[in-house]
């Protein structure tokens, strides 16, 4: 998947519909870190930032 699609993806997200991503995501970052999946952490939480960076983006 190509950056832009995901950022087209994310705008049409409502706020609610984000925030439950973003727990999502979150818990599932935990996880991995308490498996010590690391790497993989550090990729879902990349993906975090880049769904609040957009959500601020948006709001524009």
């Amino acid at each position: 998947i190509e950056e832009n699609s995901d950022e087209q993806m994310v705008v049409q997200l409502s706020p609610v519909q984000l925030a439950k991503e973003i727990k999502l995501l979150e818990k599932q970052m935990y996880k991995l870190a308490s498996d010590l999946e690391f790497e993989r952490a550090g990729e879902v939480r990349n993906q975090i930032k880049k769904l609040k960076d957009s959500q601020f983006k948006a709001a524009l």
